[in-house]
């Protein structure tokens, strides 16, 4: 078997329960078969570090659901989550080697504006994960959100599959245009390529520079056109993919600046109208 997935939400919210599972994978790897687990990285505990820092290369790989760094944000999500702990155990698990680690994000949610999703991205890439995805709020009937969708002036498809269009932070200008060509570089077949770069040239050429743009911008707007950035298009395990490279180069769009808000509205009915 080539991988197997667990599909607890949060599997190490027991310790016990994780460690015992994780003891056994490791006593009895067949040195083939890869364990997928979705956890809450901050709530992690030297013990388990430790174990997971012993196993194979390929053995396991853990997706961890930041979903956003901004403190209101986040108690509006209902989530408990210390991001300056959970840094570091991603710092320590990374140092290990030996774990693919996959961290997520997600646009559309309450309190959180570009600048404040820009800021988040920053934070996120700069765990420096093997896999950033991006993923869109979708607001399913029965859900928190769904319930208060008026309250956070939250609009969305109303066919599947939910995702928000706007909300009383991001307006659809910023939302589709934007972060949809973010999306499709974080997840896109080139979004997970590996450059023929170490990690720290990559930094290196993408820190704050006298602009002061967000990484994310390196994806999406520069002087409010698209303007992608290849060198963040990696997966540290990955190869390179030119042809899917080529495709995102090709994409095009005019400028942002002088969009009226007419303009927005227009593109909002088609995607509500169909």
């Amino acid at each position: 078997v080539k991988q197997v997935k667990f599909i607890d939400r949060t599997f190490n919210c027991d310790h016990k329960h994780a460690m015992e599972i994780w003891r056994y994978i490791y006593e009895h790897d067949n040195g083939v078969t890869n364990f997928h687990f979705e956890i809450s990285a901050d709530i992690l505990r030297e013990e388990e570090i430790a174990l997971l820092n012993r196993f194979r290369p390929g053995l396991a790989q853990l997706e961890i659901g930041v979903q956003s760094t901004n403190p209101e944000t986040i108690r509006a999500i209902h989530r408990v989550m210390d991001v300056d702990k959970l840094e570091k155990i991603v710092a320590a698990i990374h140092r290990g080697q030996n774990i693919h680690q996959h961290l997520d994000l997600i646009a559309g949610l309450p309190y959180e504006d570009y600048e404040s999703f820009g800021r988040s991205f920053d934070r996120v890439y700069g765990m420096q994960p093997e896999q950033l995805q991006l993923g869109f709020l979708k607001v399913l009937k029965g859900s928190d959100m769904h319930v208060h969708a008026q309250e956070y002036g939250i609009r969305y498809l109303e066919q599947p599959p939910y995702e928000v269009l706007y909300t009383n932070w991001i307006s659809y200008c910023e939302i589709r245009p934007d972060l949809i060509f973010l999306r499709n570089g974080t997840d896109h077949p080139a979004g997970n390529a590996c450059c023929n770069h170490s990690r720290r040239n990559i930094m290196g050429n993408h820190t704050s520079g006298a602009d002061h743009r967000t990484r994310a911008d390196g994806y999406t707007t520069a002087d409010r056109g698209i303007r992608p950035d290849p060198y963040i298009f990696f997966q540290r395990d990955g190869r390179r993919s030119t042809d899917s490279l080529t495709a995102l180069f090709r994409f095009n769009r005019v400028s942002r600046a002088g969009q009226t808000d007419a303009g927005c509205d227009k593109c909002t009915r088609t995607d509500i109208d169909g």
